[in-house]
């Protein structure tokens, strides 16, 4: 089976949903959820590990990031492998609505 490696930083928003913690990951579009703060945070590199192994696994890697908008750039000099820039979550903002009750 072919190596594979991304080096990233991967951006989470947590989310508090009841007793809840949720993990968000904009640039996978998955989350995760623990009984705390860091149960959630933990699992938040659990769902790393999950997503890449089963990419791999698949063959699906590259079709999936690119699907997820990350960015691929060739490596520094021919032989090099590419390296993936994911997606920045570059704003967080509050919008009104007006919802029926």
């Amino acid at each position: 089976m072919k190596k594979t490696e991304i080096k990233a930083e991967i951006q989470f928003v947590i989310l508090r949903e009841g007793r809840k913690f949720i993990a968000y990951a904009p640039a996978l579009d998955m989350a995760t959820c623990g009984k705390s703060f860091d149960e959630a945070l933990r699992r938040s590199k659990d769902l790393i590990q999950i997503f890449i192994e089963e990419t791999v696994r698949h063959g699906t890697m590259e079709q999936a990031l690119e699907e997820l908008g990350w960015t691929r750039q060739r490596g520094p000099h021919k032989g090099a492998l590419p390296s993936w820039i994911p997606p920045q979550v570059i704003g967080q903002f509050s919008q009104p609505v007006s919802l029926p009750a």
